[in-house]
């Protein structure tokens, strides 16, 4: 290609291919100019002193060639609050190109907020180009200028984030996960915090902490994260590659991606809050005790405490204060069981999926947040219902049947993909049957196709059951979908920012607030604009709202009896929740199971809430790990507010 190129374009064959490529985007730049001298390209930015002096000198050699004064958009804090700011780029979708060039008359070459608060405020931050009027002669040459018309700067944004407190989030963040990869010690001046265990994979993260009183940002951030002026004129493309990840692992470090607001996770047994707070809405008494016993069986499933997983132990006799504190799995049970199966004792009333859910929606678990960044959008994780389950085993069986089904052809049989998909269609409509295929019908089913029922997996494992147990009997909402809903396990996902928010509404005494990242925008001259920020405040509805109270002692249980004592030197009290989630499967990158996702909330101070913090750690093993992070952020913002005093 190169080549016909230089033949084409007579190029000399002492320009290389490199040089020949930036030569035939300057010469493309240009056509769409239709090569008018009064309507300049950029070359290059940023270039050196020596080179303006070089140009200078040999101005008569480079007629046409100009070296200009421009502002540009600069970062002074490099990489932080990026996911908030978003970054800048020239327009170059065709969307981009029917929006701005088209419709609002911007120039092929200026530059546009791409994410963030950049892309959602572009009409405010970008002002008024300076004009100039010049005349020309038949072949484009400007001969005079005419008239000239000064720039307007563009609006002053102001957000809610304190950089002071962004810095320690985002330090703290690193720091974290540094000493995690390698089991290492994390010091603070509130403590050290031991990682007993290590995980080298522990690489990403994400934190958001909220004003509980106003549902305002005080910190976002995100790990890894990247330099916004890498994208100021425009990002090369080294840079650009630079900035992505080709590693196999799903959960490796991806430095554009928003963690906070795009990834949805099983919140583990920092959802347990939602579960009581169910319970005591129906009726359940904190004070009575559940006997712990570690596991119990459920239909044909053994369901236990995590006390019995890893030490074959038992809690005993827990209140619900006490079941928050010690995160056990079986006072959750119990409570939507009715009934302890392993002592055949009664619990106060039986609280059910419904229950559960209906108070995740009220703490704002099942909605958006409401934060001004529509690009990336934030992601809504939700709560888990019966026919989501339905639909996910849907996909996943029709994902199944599209790359397996002819392996499973009668002998003697082939189909087309009309007939395929005739049978697919057929055997994914069974998932809707009112009544459950037993068996029987589905091994007569799958003959009916034309499909063998009794050949088998590379696990020797019969096409009849995996239809029949692996696919059916999963659509189905059963006893086990409740007692994972309980603990935050199944398919329960949420957002950082969403947990913040969740757990900001419990700190307030049960206000649901609109997150928000902007403080105000004015013009650049100090006066007042027609945007004013959403302030939206809604009590959520309850029964009782000292039944958030209960909640918080728990949480407040939790901070104290953690055998570290991250708080014994802390100047005020915290309620705290940690959490670990599974990610199921293995792999790909390393061919070995990933680790658990490591969850974090916390409020304080305990007695006059003020932030809410919510912190997740990819592969970080242990939910108490993310507790020094958390804590130097509540720390940090202690300090900035001068509150010392315990």
């Amino acid at each position: 290609m190169f080549k016909l190129l230089r033949k084409s374009l007579e190029i000399d064959d002492n320009v290389n291919d490199y040089d020949l490529r930036n030569m035939l985007v300057i010469r493309e730049r240009y056509k769409k100019t239709n090569y008018l001298s009064y309507h300049p390209i950029d070359i290059c930015y940023g270039i050196s002193e020596k080179t303006v002096a070089m140009i200078s000198e040999r101005s008569y050699e480079l007629s046409g060639i100009n070296v200009e004064i421009e502002p540009i958009r600069y970062y002074p804090q490099y990489s932080s609050a990026a996911h908030v700011l978003g970054y800048l780029g020239k327009i170059s979708q065709d969307y981009e190109i029917n929006e701005y060039i088209n419709e609002k008359g911007y120039s092929p070459d200026d530059i546009i907020g791409k994410t963030g608060i950049e892309e959602k405020f572009e009409q405010y931050l970008r002002g008024e180009k300076g004009k100039k009027t010049v005349e020309v002669n038949n072949v484009g040459k400007t001969i005079k200028s005419v008239s000239k018309q000064s720039p307007v700067p563009g609006d002053d944004l102001y957000l809610t984030i304190d950089i002071r407190l962004q810095h320690a989030a985002e330090e703290a963040l690193k720091k974290g996960l540094e000493k995690i990869q390698t089991g290492g010690v994390y010091e603070s001046k509130w403590g050290n915090f031991n990682f007993k265990d290590s995980y080298k994979n522990a690489t990403s993260g994400a934190l958001v902490a909220l004003d509980v009183k106003t549902g305002e940002v005080l910190a976002l951030a995100n790990y890894p994260s990247y330099d916004l002026n890498l994208f100021s004129t425009g990002i090369s493309s080294e840079d650009w590659n630079s900035l992505l990840n080709d590693s196999k692992d799903p959960l490796a470090p991806k430095p554009l991606y928003n963690i906070s607001l795009l990834t949805a996770i099983q919140p583990g047994s920092t959802f347990k809050m939602v579960t009581a707070l169910a319970a005591l809405e129906k009726g359940v008494d904190p004070n009575t005790k559940v006997y712990c016993a570690g596991t119990e069986k459920v239909g044909d499933r053994n369901f236990s405490c995590w006390i019995y997983n890893m030490f074959r132990g038992s809690h005993g006799y827990e209140n619900m204060y006490e079941a928050i504190r010690d995160s056990c799995n079986f006072y959750f049970y119990t409570t939507v069981l009715g009934e302890n199966l392993a002592t055949n004792q009664k619990h106060t009333v039986k609280v059910n999926a419904e229950d559960i859910i209906e108070t995740a929606n009220k703490l704002g678990l099942d909605s958006k947040t409401g934060i001004e960044i529509d690009v990336p959008q934030e992601y809504s994780g939700g709560v888990p219902s019966i026919e989501g389950k339905k639909v996910s085993i849907r996909v996943y069986l029709r994902l199944f049947l599209e790359s397996n089904i002819e392996r499973y052809l009668a002998d003697g049989t082939s189909i087309d993909s009309s007939m395929k998909n005739e049978i697919i269609e057929e055997i994914v409509s069974w998932i809707d049957r009112e009544q459950l295929m037993t068996r029987g019908e589905v091994y007569e089913g799958l003959k009916t196709l034309k499909l063998n029922p009794d050949k088998t997996n590379d696990n020797n494992v019969p096409l009849t059951d995996i239809i029949k147990y692996t696919y059916l009997n999963q659509a189905v909402w059963n006893a086990g979908d409740n007692l994972n809903i309980s603990i935050g396990q199944g398919s329960n996902a949420y957002t950082t920012i969403q947990m913040a928010n969740y757990i900001s509404i419990i700190a307030n005494g049960g206000y649901k607030k609109n997150v928000s990242v902007i403080k105000e925008l004015k013009k650049y001259d100090g006066s007042k604009t027609d945007y004013v920020p959403r302030r939206d405040s809604e009590k959520i509805e309850l029964k009782d709202y000292s039944h958030l109270d209960v909640l918080k002692k728990g949480m407040r249980l939790v901070s104290e009896a953690d055998s570290a004592k991250p708080y014994a030197n802390f100047p005020v009290v915290v309620g705290s929740k940690t959490g670990t989630a599974q990610k199921e499967g293995i792999n790909p990158q390393t061919g070995k199971p990933f680790d658990e996702f490591a969850w974090y909330v916390a409020f304080a101070p305990y007695d006059d809430p003020q932030i809410a913090v919510a912190c997740v750690l990819f592969q970080g093993g242990s939910g108490r790990y993310p507790t020094p992070i958390v804590r130097d952020v509540i720390g940090e913002y202690l300090n900035i507010n001068g509150i010392t005093n315990n």
